[in-house]
């Protein structure tokens, strides 16, 4: 069976060429890794919304100058939002 599924390395270099529909699929692979991380921080359900957002403005905003060798999972943990 052919796996069509994207690394997340395709996504992001995709994402960096302009594929929206790429960076979707990023932030859907881990908006729930990202809100569970959020949401034990918070201990907020609305705050680890509004975080879980701040997250992934905060990497899009700096996807060309993030280290990629990375798995997302570890950038997103390391995006200092507070």
């Amino acid at each position: 069976m052919l796996n069509l599924a994207k690394t997340d390395e395709q996504l992001i270099s995709m994402a960096l060429d302009g594929s929206q529909r790429s960076w979707v699929k990023l932030v859907k692979r881990y908006e729930n890794l990202v809100y569970n991380y959020c949401l034990r921080m918070t201990r907020n359900s609305s705050e680890a919304m509004d975080m879980m957002q701040e997250v992934f403005l905060a990497v899009y905003r700096n996807l060309p100058l993030l280290s990629w060798s990375e798995p997302v999972q570890r950038l997103v943990n390391a995006s200092n939002i507070k």
